[in-house]
């Protein structure tokens, strides 16, 4: 009876205050304010669920205020909110007197109300800033502190994105974007051959210095090495920097064969993303040059004609070449040749047929492929699409559509 008195009490002086003057408005809003305090005071001599009755009262009373807030100028609005920050603090207060439950309630109250008051002020434009501000500082922190926690060879390597030939005669290429100080490049990308080259086109005389090796030989031809040079490329969209020592050709020709080969691609560990994106992930700096040749990879893999008994063979794997058999299985296989050429090491041969190369669950079909007179056989081409080739753990990945399968790369 006592609540109920001091609320229409209370709602007769707020709407008769509307129609007051300023002065008298203000008045009578405080002897609301004080009709209300003596309300909770004596809801503290009150039964148990009378005193819960009068402080769901307050509670009431307490969000009207905020709804009011909202329409009061800049100076009442923050008067307002100070005041429903002092409510949260006593309810805080109160709360360690209450058995364990009564505070778990009271405090989960507390955190609702802190939550509704972010809420409301991310409708001011400051508290827009601020907010703004420290979700970007969060995700710094976040950023990091996951740094933190990765392997020092994750954190210190490079994501570049390769370009595939655009030559029909050569698609089976791809390439290294890079540039020097004065020269754009593009770097074949290129497992099957051991030694990276660089055209004196793209190196100053100066530069070079003696070398071992005085020829090499790319697909058909022999090409003579004027020494070697340190060479600074800037790669990727950020343009890092990284240095290494290439063989300079003695071409003079802007447009011809640059080669980033086994000995970069082994030095750097990189790993070569053949998909939908083409994409060579390395290390900022080169480890240490091994002593002796940079092998090329190999995969030991069984191959099969018709419903013919499958053979083993090793397959080079080669980003820079042709798919090929060896001409001893071609032969065996009965598969029919159709033409002679010259190839990379030995002479090649056209085949007509298809082959099947078992990768252990799965396998993909090799059409037409080459044969050369050699133990060995190549995959390259798009015989390589969806596959991974990793040469810092020194496996390759091929991706099916019931699976990956990982296979050991052999030398």
């Amino acid at each position: 009876m006592a609540k109920s008195e001091a609320t229409r009490t209370r709602e007769e002086t707020w709407s008769k205050a509307a129609d007051l003057p300023r002065d008298e408005e203000e008045e009578a809003k405080s002897e609301a304010t004080r009709t209300r305090e003596e309300t909770w005071s004596k809801a503290a001599d009150l039964p148990r669920d009378e005193e819960e009755e009068a402080k769901s009262e307050a509670t009431r009373t307490r969000e009207e205020t905020w709804s009011k807030a909202a329409d009061l100028p800049r100076d009442e609005e923050e008067e307002a909110k100070s005041e429903a920050t002092r409510t949260r603090e006593e309810t805080w207060s109160k709360a360690a007197d209450l058995p364990r439950d009564e505070e778990e309630e009271a405090k989960s109250e507390a955190t609702r109300t802190r939550e509704e008051t972010w809420s409301k002020a991310a409708d001011l434009p400051r508290d827009e800033e601020e907010e703004a501000k420290s979700e970007a500082t969060r995700t710094r922190e976040e950023t990091w502190s996951k740094a933190a926690d990765l392997p020092r060879d994750e954190e210190d390597r490079l994501a570049l994105d390769l370009v595939w030939n655009t030559n029909f005669k050569e698609r089976h290429h791809f390439y290294l974007p890079a540039r020097t100080h004065k020269h754009h490049i593009r770097f074949i990308v290129d497992t099957g051959s051991p030694d990276s080259v660089i055209s004196l086109a793209h190196v100053e005389r100066k530069q070079i210095q003696p070398s071992d090796t005085k020829e090499i030989y790319y697909i058909s031809h022999a090409i003579k090495i004027l020494g070697k040079a340190s060479v600074t490329l800037f790669v990727g969209k950020d343009q890092q920097e990284i240095v290494y020592d290439f063989l300079v050709a003695d071409i003079h020709r802007e447009h011809t064969t640059d080669l980033v080969a086994m000995n970069f691609l082994t030095d750097f560990e990189c790993i070569i993303h053949i998909d939908s994106e083409l994409r060579l992930t390395m290390s900022r700096t080169p480890r240490e040059p091994q002593a002796g040749d940079y092998n090329s990879p190999y995969l030991d893999l069984a191959v099969s004609a018709g419903k013919g008994e499958a053979t083993r063979y090793k397959f080079l794997v080669d980003t820079g070449g042709s798919n090929a058999l060896p001409m001893g299985y071609a032969e065996t296989a009965g598969a029919r040749i159709v033409r002679r050429g010259l190839g990379r090491y030995c002479l090649t041969y056209r085949v007509k047929g298809n082959f099947r190369i078992d990768f252990g669950s799965f396998s993909r079909q090799m059409k037409d492929p080459l044969a050369r007179e050699s133990t060995h056989g190549t995959l390259c081409q798009k015989f390589l699409m969806r596959t991974v080739v990793n040469l810092k753990d020194w496996s390759m990945t091929f991706k099916g559509r019931n699976g990956d399968v990982t296979l050991p790369l052999i030398n």
